[in-house]
């Protein structure tokens, strides 16, 4: 991988470890899955854990792909949006370091079933979801 500053600029932070997710959402959740199942062969599936909004998602090389209702209980998201969650070595401390750079936060880091999350806005408004698993009980 390619990590580079540019002359003149600030130096970069470290990369995310990986995208871990692609994030839809939609006023019609369940259609709009049909339809990436029967046109595109995504193998949605609905997923229902306790702590975690319903949504219907399916991994793709290590990639969750997945798409919620279009206002969910983490913040206003609206319809037809999509974002991106990215897999960091530490949620907190990358979540308080673009908080002081001004990013606009949509959900502090919260622990779920999924691992622990924090939501913010990038420059356009769509969401951008810090993620970090929890280690095994």
């Amino acid at each position: 991988m390619i990590h580079r500053t540019i002359p003149g600029e600030p130096a970069l932070p470290p990369p995310p470890l990986a995208v871990a997710a692609v994030l839809l959402y939609s006023p019609a959740p369940e259609e709009l899955a049909r339809f990436y199942r029967v046109k595109l062969g995504v193998p949605l599936e609905r997923v229902e854990l306790q702590g975690v909004e319903a949504h219907w998602a399916c991994d793709i090389n290590h990639v969750y792909i997945s798409i919620w209702p279009g206002e969910g209980e983490q913040g206003e998201l609206p319809p037809g949006r999509a974002g991106m969650a990215l897999y960091v070595r530490d949620v907190w401390l990358t979540f308080e370091r673009l908080k002081e750079e001004g990013v606009e936060v949509m959900a502090q880091p919260t622990r779920s079933a999924m691992g622990l999350i924090a939501r913010l806005r990038d420059p356009d408004g769509n969401p951008l979801e810090l993620y970090q698993p929890l280690p095994a009980a």
